[in-house]
């Protein structure tokens, strides 16, 4: 269920999973993670996700923009404590490269709910 794109049902609906690091699904849960970039779109507005194995989340909006833009002015919705730590973390996921000129995917989000036993049963019970 972790793989990128993989379909799910989530209570009748087809909908694909965006992998998120465990550390921040409680900060989406709370609503202090709404944004993330990616080097690739994820869906369109609308769209429903489920967000590691644990959180259901609808897509607001998807816009394209420079990475030093998000360390600039979206670190905090990235649901990090500072520029420098979000510069981190995409160096750790991105083989130690953060380059701000870099064009990226910013998906904003809302978290909807948990993902519940009878989603994951729906799935094959891999939650």
């Amino acid at each position: 269920m972790d793989r990128e794109g993989t379909r799910v049902p989530v209570r009748g609906e087809a909908v694909k999973t965006i992998p998120f690091l465990p550390r921040f699904i409680p900060l989406i849960r709370s609503q202090r993670k709404t944004v993330t970039c990616r080097t690739r779109k994820y869906g369109a507005p609308g769209d429903r996700m489920i967000a590691g194995s644990e959180a259901i989340i609808e897509l607001i909006s998807i816009t394209q923009c420079h990475l030093s833009l998000v360390y600039r002015d979206h670190w905090l919705a990235e649901g990090v404590c500072s520029p420098l730590e979000f510069a981190e973390i995409w160096k750790g996921l991105h083989g130690g490269v953060f380059d701000p000129e870099r064009i990226v995917w910013l998906h904003r989000f809302t978290f909807l709910r948990d993902v519940t036993a009878e989603d994951a049963a729906a799935d094959g019970g891999r939650k």
